[in-house]
């Protein structure tokens, strides 16, 4: 659905949800990049700053 421009705002939810939820960081990243390009895109500034704000805390390094 993604590569055929599909993917609705509902399925990138479920998808980011799901890979947080599971602790999935590459995938979870990956869906946000999704969102927060999609959010750029229709011109949501605030959206696509609070998505790169939510990147960037699970890009943190995990504690030892």
């Amino acid at each position: 659905l993604l590569r055929a421009s599909r993917a609705t705002p509902e399925l990138l939810d479920t998808a980011v949800a799901t890979a947080s939820d599971q602790g999935w960081r590459r995938p979870l990243l990956a869906w946000l990049g999704v969102q927060r390009l999609r959010a750029e895109q229709a011109g949501d500034t605030q959206t696509a700053q609070r998505i790169a704000r939510r990147m960037a805390v699970v890009e943190q390094p995990l504690a030892p």
